[in-house]
């Protein structure tokens, strides 16, 4: 009976400590920042660095409603605004350009989700390739009911489309690599010198296309 009754205390204390260091690792790790300035509707420089916002997309400069997204991050969270950055342990620290990946607002206001709303995409996570990160139903979800910027080009001119996950590759609809090497951005057509080497951000179906998402065309 004794040893019962020991093995029953050993049991609840066990569960309670388990219990007690679950509830205690929070969800995500919450910062605060000052935002300095919006790069574009998605990237904003803030006094804790460069933060790319988590499962998005808006236009890029040059591109049909990249001033809309870029003026609605604006009025969001203007210069001088006291954010929130949130990091899910899903999603990893920094992006390729060392850019922190997180969720952005202040308090009570999901920019990203406001940004899909508004006409830009739920992109980049685990549907191609990247991290899934805890809004992405929430995103896709939204995405589906809000339709995208429209400026009155043709969907051709208009549209980038994702590399293949896993590779340095174009989808063969739209070969034409975008790479993002800063400050320039460049496109690179199957001819081109460097063209296998590249690692693009964005493909494109025509160089009309890549020129209007802000590319300029590779020299050799």
């Amino acid at each position: 009976m004794l040893i019962r009754l020991v093995l029953a205390i050993a049991t609840i204390i066990t569960t309670s400590l388990l219990l007690a260091s679950v509830t205690a690792i929070p969800a995500e790790a919450a910062k605060t920042a000052t935002v300095v300035r919006w790069v574009d509707g998605d990237t904003v420089k803030t006094t804790r660095g460069t933060v790319r916002l988590i499962g998005i997309d808006t236009p890029e400069a040059g591109e049909c409603g990249a001033k809309k997204a870029k003026r609605l991050a604006r009025k969001l969270a203007p210069s001088g605004t006291r954010i929130t950055l949130r990091n899910p342990r899903s999603v990893q620290n920094r992006d390729s350009y060392d850019r922190r990946l997180r969720y952005l607002g202040p308090e009570r206001v999901d920019i990203g989700l406001r940004q899909i709303r508004a006409g830009s995409r739920a992109r980049y996570d685990s549907r191609s390739g990247y991290d899934r990160h805890p809004r992405q139903g929430k995103y896709v979800k939204a995405d589906k009911r809000s339709p995208n910027y429209k400026c009155g080009r043709t969907p051709q001119d208009k549209s980038s489309y994702s590399p293949i996950p896993g590779t340095w590759d174009c989808p063969a609809k739209a070969p034409i690599k975008g790479n993002q090497v800063s400050p320039e951005w460049i496109y690179h057509l199957p001819r081109n010198a460097y063209y296998e080497a590249t690692n693009p951000e964005e493909c494109f179906a025509s160089e009309a296309a890549a020129r209007a998402a802000g590319y300029r065309a590779a020299k050799v």
